[in-house]
């Protein structure tokens, strides 16, 4: 009788275990999801907010073609994009500081850079999912 309570016992801390150890992968598969998720959302804000900043008209064009490919992007993504969407993130950052300096042709060529990052990214994007 003893022997078959302690058997239940192990058996049931086991199951618990098992299934705290599934809800935390599950929760931290839902936490990196999210991110990739929110990729496309943040880097599509940042850039309408930068959009706001440009005067010049060549650069504002440029700009605003680089959001309307990464705001009609999937925004779902993949583990292996993670180094590109990064790349585009520091570029979306180092844009923000040239916009501020108001030099037209490294905004273009800034705007240029993130258009073919993202293009790339879409494309792996296709051939990964």
């Amino acid at each position: 009788m003893l022997l078959t309570q302690l058997l239940l016992a192990s058996l049931y801390a086991i199951a618990f275990i098992t299934t705290l150890i599934a809800n935390e992968h599950t929760s931290n598969n839902e936490e990196q999801n999210r991110q990739r998720i929110d990729f496309i959302r943040n880097a599509s804000a940042k850039l309408k907010t930068l959009l706001g900043n440009v005067k010049e008209k060549d650069a504002r064009t440029k700009i605003e073609n680089v959001y309307d490919v990464i705001s009609t992007s999937p925004v779902k993504s993949h583990p292996d994009l993670e180094q590109i969407e990064s790349q585009i993130f520091s570029l979306i950052s180092e844009l923000e500081q040239v916009i501020s300096t108001g030099n037209k042709e490294r905004i273009i060529s800034l705007a240029n850079n993130l258009l073919s990052d993202v293009n790339d990214r879409n494309t792996l994007l296709k051939t990964l999912n």
